[in-house]
Formats: C-alpha cells, structure tokens, sequence
C-alpha cells in the first residue's frame, strides 16, 4: 500500500495522535502533518501535496470553515473530513453544503477509516474523470486545430490556384473570341477544357472537404431554372458535339418562371449530372428532364430533375458504389474515363442537405437514368429578403461599369471581353481608387475583386454602402469576382454589401449573364 499523506488541521496533539493511530490500525502506511492557523495551513498546502485533510471544527485561531476556504482559493481537489468532538446537526448540515464531505464525532472514530476508504476511492474517480475530461479537451483542440491549419491550407492553394487558372482562361477566352484557324481554335477549346477539369477537380475536393466538415450551408435565392438548365446545357454543348451525342432537355411549362432555392447547388448537380452522363455515352443522346412532382400548403414545391444517358451503365449490384468518393465502375473504367469519382458524392450530399432524395436506375449497355428530387418555394418573402434587380431594359452600348482588378493578367481579358460584347468600361487598381472614380464618375455596376492593394474589396464595399457623399451612388450593384471560394466567403462578402458572387476562374458567360440581371440589359446574352 502506498503512503497516505495527512493534513491534520488541529489543535490538541493527544486529537492527532487518536487518529493516526486509527489509521495506522487500519493499515495505513502514514505520513502526516498537523496544522492550526491560516498561515500554516496555506505554507503545508503549497509545500506538499497531500491525499487527505483532517480537521477539528474549532480550534483558539481557526475553525473549519476557515480551513475549507483555504482549501477553494488553492484550487486543489482533496478530501475534507471533518472530525470533531461537539457539533450540532445545524452546524453538520452547513458544513457539507460548504464543501465538508464527510464529518465524524470524535466518540465514534470507528468509522473515521470507512470515511477516508470511500473519499479516496472518489477523488481518485474525480481525478480520473477529470484526466479524461483535460486529455478530451486537449484532443479536441488539436483537432481543431489540425482542422483550421487544413482549412487554411485548402483555403489558401485554392486561391493560389484559381488566381493565375483566372488568368489562363480569361486569356483563352480571349483568344477564343478572336477569329482563328480552324487548329487554332480546336487548341483553343482544348485548352479550355483541360482548364474547365481543372477547376471542377479544385472546386470538387474543396466541397468534400466543406461537406465532410459541415461547413457547407443551403442559401435562398431567386432562381430560374429554364434559365439555369439552359446555362449548364451551353457549357457542354461543345463536348456533346465533339462526341457527336444529342444533348437535349425538356422543361414542364407549369414550373414557376422563378422559385427560390439555392442556385449555386443546383446547377453544382446538374452539372455534375450532365458531366457524368456525357462521360459515360459513347454515342446516342443526354436528355434532360424538368416536372413538378406536387405544391403543399406552405407554397412548397417539389420538382423532379432527371438526367438520362444512353451510355455504358452500370450492374444493379454497383449502384450503391457509385457514390462513394473516388470509386468509378472498376479500375480499367477509371483509367478510360478521366475524372477523380468525386461528382456523384458531391451530388449525394448536396440533395441530401437540401431535404431532397436521388434515386439511379441502370442496366449495363442500357444507359442510366438519375432521379434528383429537391424541394423550392414558390416566390414570396423568403427570410425576410427579396432580390433587387433592374427591371428596365437597356442597350448593352449603354452600360457603364467600373471593374476592380490589381493583377494585369486577370485584368486584361475580363476588360477585353466586356468591351467586346459592347460594355464599357473603366478600370481600378484597387479600393481607394474604386471610391476616388465613384465620386467623378457614374457607373452602372461594379465588379470588385477582394484581394488588392492599399484598400481590398470588401473595405471599398463597405466604404460605399456607408458613404453619406455618394447620396443615390452608394447604392450601386457591386459583384465580387474572387479567388476565394472557401465555405463562408460568399457570406461574408453579401454581409459586407456586395449583391452577388462569382468565383474565379469565371466563365464569360456567367459574368455576362450576371451583368445583364444587375444593369437590366436587354437582348440575347454572349
């Protein structure tokens, strides 16, 4: 058996040695020291540690109740039994609700050592507890940890990358846009391409993570989903002509011209949808379907997107895989069709957090067919919010926008391609100039990136929404267009004032469309 170290708060010698001997009877092996001021009961506490504390209710300079106070203001976890030779039920009964845990009268120490057996036995629970409790704590903090240095880590190659991948394709764009050989421009489109799978690749891994972490949140918006299918049917366009495959998409007329929900995850699923059948079909069609399936009392309705393939397909019994990440058909599948296999989980998630289902039915050499049920609502007041859009219809000629840009390369096609489909424009090199042009000049919308120089785009935003000089100006649409693209950026760049997002790379359609819906320009998008 170990030492039992005692701290005996008392004043009569011929008290301590009664208890010790009672201990000693019991088979204590004993170390103990007696005490009786506040002063000698704060040194013993400091100098050792110590198992137990033992102490008499009065003594000529010090009582219990003192003890126990020294005791709380030492912070330490030890067990206080009172032992005593007169003390009234009242008196016990305020002891223990001070933080006595046990007390003993002096004529029936008999049952001193049961006492000190079961209050050692529960501090060393306590203790136990606590030690796990503290290796928990400490557990979770490096996790936290583990996970703010990854979050930071994807947060900042994602920028590192979509910066110059901006410039790329902003660039091939441009080029695009200029009359070429017919090998140049297949170069051209292959070069876009291979930039296009670099970016879903980057936005892909970033999502698992986001979705892995519970950090991906479902927005509201204003959303058009004839709109939104077409848009994601003209990125492939070009792909399904290349496979000589019909790519085509049907859309019930009793869909609402506008729903809400979150736009930037639907047309995440339908991309990644149409992406997977077209890599899957050989030859054939991609059809894309569109219905409502019902309209509750709540104006909510349900709307049943499905995307069918006249492609490879799949064996009943590998349905479920499919949607497990980085998993294609078999091995020799994943080395013919290029792709990480992380499209579908993505998919699955996302219906999931939005309250949707998804459902797949596939034969092999038979084709696939997906079954996305997701929930909108009809257009109202959602969360308190409505969208602000410019109703009026204007010529493209007359659009006036300021865009904010530090970095020549991503600089120099953007502005090229707004000037080419006819948007004016005029450029800034960060915030303080942003404001600076504001105030001489009218324009129709800004687009701001967020990252510059001497005053960064979301300053300049808030500049601007607080700014009593620019009187009606203040108001002006401004759109980030950033290489940021973590969970919470969008959030925190609409907190800050900007009306709409689009992450870098951008696609000029996309940045045509969003212009066209801020500035109410009339006429076909590019």
């Amino acid at each position: 058996m170990s030492t039992l170290r005692v701290l005996i708060v008392e004043d009569s010698e011929d008290d301590v040695m009664l208890v010790v001997r009672a201990l000693k009877n019991a088979g204590f092996s004993l170390e103990y020291a007696r005490v009786e001021t506040t002063q000698a009961m704060e040194q013993a506490l400091t100098a050792e540690p110590w198992d137990l504390i033992i102490s008499d209710h009065v003594m000529p300079e010090f009582n219990s109740f003192q003890a126990l106070e020294v005791l709380k203001r030492s912070g330490l976890d030890i067990p206080f039994i009172l032992v005593s030779g007169s003390i009234g039920e009242e008196t016990a009964v305020e002891a223990m609700k001070a933080g006595v845990h046990d007390f003993i009268m002096k004529d029936k120490l008999a049952r001193l050592v049961p006492a000190v057996r079961r209050e050692l036995k529960e501090v060393a629970n306590r203790r136990e507890k606590k030690a796990a409790y503290e290796a928990l704590v400490a557990a979770k903090q490096v996790a936290e940890a583990a996970n703010e240095a990854k979050d930071t880590f994807l947060a900042n190659m994602s920028h590192e990358i979509r910066t110059p991948l901006s410039g790329i394709m902003g660039l091939m764009q441009l080029m695009q846009s200029t009359p070429l050989a017919p090998d140049q421009k297949r170069f051209v489109d292959m070069a876009l391409t291979s930039a296009d799978r670099l970016t879903t690749l980057l936005s892909d891994i970033l999502d698992i993570s986001s979705l892995e972490s519970g950090l991906l949140e479902i927005r509201q918006d204003k959303v058009n989903l004839r709109d939104l299918g077409d848009s994601v049917m003209d990125l492939f366009s070009a792909t399904a002509e290349k496979k000589n495959i019909a790519l085509d998409s049907t859309y019930d007329p009793s869909i609402p011209g506008i729903l809400f929900g979150d736009e930037v995850r639907v047309r995440q699923i339908l991309f990644n949808l149409v992406g997977n059948a077209l890599k899957f079909t050989e030859k054939g069609r991609v059809v894309v379907e569109m219905s409502p399936v019902g309209l509750n009392r709540e104006n909510h309705l349900r709307l049943l997107i499905s995307v069918s393939d006249t492609g490879i397909g799949m064996p009943e019994d590998q349905l479920d895989e499919m949607f497990k990440p980085f998993v294609q058909s078999d091995s020799t599948t994943t080395r013919k069709y290029q792709g990480a296999g992380l499209g579908l989980t993505i998919v699955k998630r996302l219906v999931e957090l939005m309250n949707g289902t998804i459902a797949v039915e596939s034969a092999p050499g038979e084709g696939t067919t997906f079954h996305v049920l997701l929930p909108f609502v009809i257009p109202g007041v959602v969360n308190g919010k409505s969208v602000r859009v410019s109703k009026s219809r204007r010529n493209i000629g007359d659009v006036n926008i300021l865009y904010a840009e530090d970095d020549p390369i991503n600089q120099v096609p953007i502005q090229l391609l707004l000037e080419k489909a006819g948007y004016r424009v005029a450029l800034a090199e960060d915030g303080r100039r942003v404001l600076d042009m504001l105030v001489h000049e009218d324009y129709d919308c800004i687009l701001m990136d967020v990252q510059m120089p001497i005053m960064d785009g979301i300053e300049a935003t808030k500049a601007i929404r607080s700014s009593r000089a620019l009187g009606k100006k203040k108001n002006i649409p401004i759109i980030a267009l950033s290489a940021k693209a973590m969970p919470g950026d969008r959030e925190r760049f609409l907190q800050a004032g900007m009306n709409d997002y689009l992450a870098k790379p951008v696609r000029f359609q996309d940045l045509d469309r969003i212009v066209r819906q801020y500035c109410g320009v009339g006429g076909d998008p590019a």
